[in-house]
């Protein structure tokens, strides 16, 4: 068994928003943070721009990501969300 890693979470600058793109769309040119393809189309989480509507909804990103670690090691979901819960976030 590995011993744990630490990871530091920390929250990324500016404010982002998710888009859903359709089925076979093409990734979006300029900055984005995330890409991911599924059968239903793309979702894009990019930064959000200036004069975007006021409906458009923006979310704040975390990133934990400073040290790398293998996809097989448990845990590693409830260690972000256990601390996360308990602080009522």
């Amino acid at each position: 068994m590995e011993s744990a890693v630490s990871q530091q979470l920390r929250v990324l600058p500016g404010e982002f928003v998710v888009e859903h793109l359709g089925e076979g769309a093409p990734p979006p040119d300029g900055g984005w943070l995330s890409l991911v393809r599924a059968p239903e189309g793309l979702t894009v989480v990019r930064p959000s721009r200036p004069g975007e509507g006021p409906g458009a909804e923006r979310w704040s990103a975390l990133y934990g990501g400073d040290t790398a670690h293998a996809v097989d090691v448990p845990g590693m979901l409830a260690a972000l969300l256990a601390p996360l819960a308990a602080a009522g976030v």
